[in-house]
């Protein structure tokens, strides 16, 4: 019995060394590195939390953009598909031909720069309802496309009257 007693005051003694050290030490790097942070776990947990939406948010985005191809609206009597490949490939069909450029989402989802001839910024104005909005930065042009599976049997007094409800 005595040696449980003589174990139990020794690894108390060890104990406390152990945590006596880390104290001083902890002190020792705040004195040196007064500007030294450290965030609690409850912001480090925050952060993680913010950084996981945001992951998930550009995941739906990118795969809202790549699931369908688009058919642009405000093309003459052309008929033009855009077909967003994950891989940053954009296929743009123009009556049958098609050109393989590429793109890249910008902030957040919220811009797109395609890349072809010329490298142009659009602003991703609207995509819901089957509808894609593309602004270009700096002047009034945009680019007005629909889920091509949506659309590709209406005629167009159906898709103006589609449209004229978002847009």
């Amino acid at each position: 019995m005595g040696y449980a007693i003589a174990f139990t005051l020794i690894s108390s003694l060890i104990i406390f060394v152990i945590f006596t050290i880390r104290k001083q030490n902890r002190e020792t790097i705040e004195k040196r590195y007064p500007d030294i942070h450290t965030p609690s776990s409850e912001n480090l947990l925050e952060v993680s939390i913010l950084k996981a939406k945001k992951n998930i948010e550009k995941q739906i985005s990118k795969s809202y953009l790549t699931s369908p191809s688009w058919m642009l609206f405000n093309s003459s009597d052309d008929f033009v598909l855009y077909t967003f490949k994950r891989n940053g490939e954009l296929m743009i069909t123009k009556n049958g031909n098609v050109k393989i450029v590429s793109y890249e989402l910008l902030n957040d989802n919220q811009g797109i720069i395609i890349k072809s001839d010329k490298i142009e910024h659009f602003e991703i104005k609207l995509a819901r309802n089957n509808l894609l909005q593309l602004l270009k930065l700096g002047n009034d042009d945009s680019l007005l496309f629909g889920n091509y599976t949506e659309f590709k049997d209406n005629s167009s007094e159906y898709i103006k009257s589609y449209l004229s409800k978002y847009v």
